[in-house]
């Protein structure tokens, strides 16, 4: 399986700058605590004045994994994800949300 994600990056300046993308994953519920934010990917991207640059990261059902220590291995568990595009972690701009696996 693989989940596919893109997002619209705009540079609503007036110079010409670069943007590092960051891409996060957060398991709705799962059997062991976990962080609040995981980063699963990043990308940096060059805009100039109005421009716009789609970015698109692929994830894998292997980046959706934990090691668990009762099985001592990387398990994945039925149940909703969310993801998190932002720049900083701070500053989410983008979530959505989707099911199970």
């Amino acid at each position: 399986m693989l989940v596919l994600v893109r997002v619209d990056v705009v540079n609503t300046g007036t110079r010409a700058s670069d943007e590092v993308v960051q891409l996060y994953i957060h398991e709705v519920e799962r059997s062991v605590k976990q962080p609040s934010k995981e980063l699963r990917g990043f990308e940096k991207v060059a805009l100039r004045p109005g421009q716009q640059k789609t970015v698109a990261f692929r994830l894998p059902v292997e980046q959706l994994s934990f090691w668990d220590a009762k099985t001592h291995g990387l398990v994945v568990e039925p149940g909703a994800f969310d993801v998190l595009v932002g720049s900083p972690s701070e500053d989410i701009r983008v979530q959505t949300r989707f099911g199970s696996i």
